[in-house]
């Protein structure tokens, strides 16, 4: 680490309180904490997830997995997004007026799994890889003006912010599960993933003021020339391993099932990849008192591999589920919901505390010397869907389904780990309709389906305020920037378009050679 400042001792601890508890601060908090965005294969998709009771077909190793004895088959089953669309747009994010916004399109496969049924033992078995979460954002916008903002100088000045972010998460899972029927009615069932999480993260947040000439008179008295400055830049990147276990139950019997799953947290491995980088500084910025000028400050610091400690937790849960099928087995009914229990304020990121950076400057600050870690915490919340299919024929399904999708971090307390850093701009939360079909074609699936997403929150805090920006703005110890207010409206659209097929091997007494 590397720092400088243009005062005394005493001064240093001052303003080094200043920057780390407030200059830059940014009221967001965690990451992607959105668990019910994703769905996956035919049966889940469509049916908004509320598979838990039965219906998840070759997905069950993720919705339950004593499910995984309903097939039956043996069957090879590839699922791909052909493409989703997502927008964000947040509107004042950056003072009024000054909007941030973004438009994705994205190619990704989803799932592939393949069930092994036996012969005549009770067991079946299921391998499956899926991409959990993939979700990136890139936004940014800059404000020029000409604006008296300076107080040491006369008349107006250049002044310039500059913001972006961009936060590139994604979750892949690889399992093996297992189902072992009990009895006609009832199954169960355990499946075991490896998660890789992926971060890449960077956020940059520069102001500045100058005059707009190189020579500046206050009367017949000459000025000397200098810019005035602050920034915050950011840097993460890590590879996270970890391991989640499920446990499922299931009962049927006639036209009702339902059906039990608890994942319990998830287990840290290790980590690799680790990069973590973050530069904070303040030049030339006048004391707000009028008595000459604040100090500057610089503070550098990039630490890499075992400096860094990752560990990304994932929650306990509780899912159960129930289905009905009329009895000329047309209509079919399904109802699930899912219990997450909290998670307590912790550091996901814990950087390195530098010793030798001085008694003076840093000791004072405990257990906040740690500058560049990042802090998390999240909620307990409970989610539900409804799904509903219709079976046209022997050959033709129709599906369609709604559900929840509860955002965790949204007025979670990180229980004084407010001032650490954090990756996301916003939390709201989303809801999800879908709707698609099933063609068999002989004992094979053919499926095709949208998912719409949409998500929405008013009167949140700004991220910056760039529109009306003052030398040192005192309530929030920000330099070059203006009071933030609360009237920041976040939305949010997705619209997925998604196929796949099911592929039926041997017959329902055959079993595939090992």
């Amino acid at each position: 680490m590397k720092l400088f400042f243009r005062t005394s001792t005493v001064l240093r601890i001052v303003f080094v309180s200043i920057v780390l508890n407030g200059m830059f601060l940014i009221s967001v908090m965690g990451q992607t904490q959105h668990y019910w965005n994703q769905s996956f294969n035919e049966e889940s998709s469509m049916l908004a997830g509320a598979v838990v009771g039965g219906g998840s077909g070759i997905s069950a190793i993720y919705y339950n997995p004593a499910n995984i004895s309903d097939a039956d088959y043996s069957k090879l089953s590839l699922n791909a997004s052909l493409f989703s669309l997502e927008s964000n747009y947040l509107h004042n994010a950056l003072g009024n007026g000054v909007d941030l916004n973004s438009l994705r399109f994205l190619v990704q496969p989803r799932f592939i799994s393949y069930i092994i049924k036996p012969k005549e033992r009770r067991l079946y078995v299921e391998l499956a890889t899926m991409n959990k979460v993939s979700n990136y954002v890139s936004l940014s916008n800059s404000v020029e003006k000409k604006v008296d903002i300076l107080k040491s100088l006369p008349g107006e000045e250049r002044y310039l912010g500059n913001y972006r972010y961009e936060m590139d998460f994604s979750d892949y899972w690889i399992g093996i599960g297992a189902s072992y029927k009990l009895s006609e009615r009832w199954s169960m069932g355990a499946s075991m993933f490896a998660s890789i999480k992926t971060m890449y993260f960077r956020e940059i947040l520069s102001t500045r003021a100058h005059p707009l000439s190189d020579t500046i008179y206050d009367g017949e008295e000459q000025i000397p020339f200098y810019i005035a400055s602050s920034n915050n830049h950011k840097y993460l990147h890590y590879n996270n391993y970890r391991l989640v276990f499920k446990l499922g139950l299931s009962f049927k019997e006639g036209q009702f099932g339902a059906g039990l799953n608890v994942t319990l947290p998830s287990i840290n491995v290790f980590s690799d990849g680790k990069e973590l980088n973050q530069e904070l500084n303040m030049i030339n910025i006048a004391d707000p008192d009028g008595e000459g000028f604040l100090p500057d400050v610089l503070l550098v610091d990039n630490q890499v591999k075992d400096q860094i400690t990752v560990n990304e937790k994932d929650p306990f849960s509780i899912a159960a589920g129930i289905t009905y099928e009329s009895l000329d087995l047309k209509h079919t009914f399904y109802l699930t919901a899912e219990w997450f229990a909290a998670i307590e304020a912790y550091k996901p990121i814990q950087a390195s505390t530098k010793s030798s950076i001085g008694i003076d400057v840093y000791d004072s600050f405990n257990p906040e010397s740690d500058w560049m870690s990042y802090a998390s915490a999240s909620r307990s919340i409970f989610n539900i869907a409804f799904a509903y299919r219709w079976r046209i024929n022997d050959s033709w399904l129709l599906m369609g389904g709604l559900k929840t999708d509860l955002n965790s971090g949204l007025d979670s307390d990180l229980k004084g780990l407010e001032n650490y850093n954090s990756y996301a701009l916003s939390n709201y939360n989303r809801y999800h309709m879908s709707i698609g079909a099933r063609f068999n074609l002989f004992r094979h699936e053919l499926f095709a389906g949208l998912k719409y997403t949409h998500g929405q929150r008013k009167g949140q805090e700004q991220i910056v305020n760039f529109q009306d920006p003052v030398e040192f703005n005192t309530i929030e110890n920000a330099p070059l920037q203006g009071v933030r207010q609360n009237n920041m409206k976040v939305m949010y659209h997705g619209l997925s378009l998604f196929l796949g097929a099911t592929f039926n091997f041997g017959s329902g007494s055959e079993i595939i050679d090992q």
